[in-house]
C-alpha cells in the first residue's frame, strides 16, 4: 500500500511571459511554487497564519475580448469584400484562431486578482486568475483553515466591520 502524498496540486496555473505559478495543499500549509526556466521559488503559508483571501474582479477578460474582436472584425470585412472564393477561405482560416481564442476567453468566465493575507505579508496568487476557480479553491481552503483556526462567528465579523467603518468616519483632533 502506497504512502499518502505530501502535497496535492490545487486547480489553476498562473502564466506570465517567463514565470508560471501553481498552488499545492500541504498538511499544515499552502505552498506557492513560482517557476522560471530551471529555477523555482517556494512560499509557504501556514494555515494558522492565514488571515484572509481577497479576490477582486478585474476587466482583463473584457480587454482580451476587445483585442481579439478587432482581427475577427477585420477578417469578416475582408471576407465580405472579397469576390474570390479562395480569398474568402484564406481570411476565414486566418480569422478562426481568433474566434476560438475569444470563445475560450468568454467561456472561462470573469477574471480576478487574488491575494492571501498573513500577519507579515500580502502575496498575489496568480494561479487564481479566474473568479470561478478562485471561489472553488478558496472554498476548499476555507474548510481546512477553519479546522485549524476554528470558525469565525458571523456576529464578530459584522461587529468588526461596523467598528472599522466608525473609525474611518471619526474625525481626528
Amino acid at each position: 500500500m502506497g504512502a499518502e502524498k505530501e502535497y496535492r496540486r490545487l486547480p489553476g496555473v498562473g502564466r506570465g511571459m517567463v514565470r508560471h505559478t501553481r498552488l499545492y495543499l500541504g498538511r499544515d500549509h499552502l505552498l506557492l511554487v513560482e517557476s522560471a526556466g530551471y529555477s523555482e521559488d517556494y512560499k509557504r503559508f501556514y494555515f494558522q497564519d492565514i488571515q484572509a483571501f481577497v479576490c477582486r474582479r478585474t476587466r482583463r477578460r473584457s480587454w482580451w475580448s476587445a483585442v481579439l474582436t478587432i482581427p475577427i472584425a477585420l477578417g469578416a470585412a475582408a471576407i465580405f469584400a472579397s469576390s474570390e472564393g479562395a480569398l474568402r477561405v484564406m481570411w476565414a482560416v486566418l480569422g478562426s484562431p481568433f474566434v476560438v481564442a475569444l470563445l475560450v476567453n468568454l467561456l472561462r468566465g470573469p477574471t480576478c486578482v487574488t491575494h492571501v493575507h498573513t500577519p507579515v505579508q500580502i502575496v498575489k496568487l496568480a494561479s487564481l486568475g479566474r473568479l470561478r476557480r478562485a471561489r472553488k479553491v478558496i472554498g476548499r481552503l476555507q474548510v481546512v483553515i477553519e479546522s485549524v483556526q476554528g470558525a469565525v462567528d458571523p456576529a464578530v465579523l459584522k461587529a468588526g466591520t461596523a467598528a472599522s467603518h466608525e473609525s474611518l468616519a471619526t474625525p481626528i483632533g
